[in-house]
């Protein structure tokens, strides 16, 4: 491709990435069959994210935000990303923007920026990642085992969803982290008096990125 356009200013690769018509779900099919010949069902999916430090506000999904790559908060995007690793060599096979809940509300702020109608929903970083694990073991990826580390791993429906689906997982925790073997049951507490604010009603956490 470098020979190809050495008398050229054209860059190739970003025409390719945003102007050319190629099918994003059939790379990822081939690259699922490519790391199922290569690593096979010994393998972990490796469930994590970054962030890229960006000027302006017309990139798509850039905000202020958490940057873990700085350390600190910083305008920026934010990407979720799936890779299988096996004996130290690894393959990053999937990706997915993450889009900040004012950009998910602002149509017109997406449609100028390109992002397709079907991906301008708020979703947080865990819902990415989990999406992303499902879609590729539907797409016949072999993997053993799911890994992350605290950023997803404080987040306790998330730990659920993948003890629902059968996934055997290994997460890290934060240090105040209550784990629990079995079930607590929570339950509302009953009221002693009719006056006053009535007590929370137990449910799923509310998911935060």
């Amino acid at each position: 491709m470098a020979e190809a356009v050495a008398d050229s200013r054209y860059q190739p690769l970003h025409h390719m990435l945003s102007e050319s018509n190629w099918d994003r779900r059939a790379v990822r099919r081939q690259l699922v069959v490519d790391a199922n010949a290569h690593f096979g069902y010994p393998s972990a999916l490796l469930l994590d994210e970054s962030a890229f430090w960006k000027k302006g506000n017309r990139s798509a999904g850039v905000a202020r935000q958490w940057n873990g790559r700085l350390g600190k908060v910083g305008n920026g995007q934010v990407g979720v990303f799936a890779a299988v690793t096996r004996d130290g060599v690894a393959s990053v096979l999937d990706a997915d923007l993450y889009l900040p809940e004012t950009w998910a509300k602002d149509t017109s702020r997406c449609q100028a920026v390109g992002v397709p109608e079907e991906a301008q929903t708020f979703r947080t970083t865990g819902e990415i990642a989990l999406d992303m694990m499902m879609r590729l073991r539907r797409e016949g990826l072999h993997f053993s085992f799911v890994a992350f580390d605290g950023g997803y791993g404080h987040l306790p429906w998330l730990l659920g969803e993948l003890d629902g689906e059968g996934e055997i997982f290994f997460a890290e925790v934060h240090s105040d982290q209550a784990i629990y073997l079995q079930d607590p049951a929570p339950a509302v507490v009953a009221r002693r008096s009719s006056k006053g604010r009535a007590p929370p009603v137990g449910g799923r956490p509310r998911r935060c990125p």
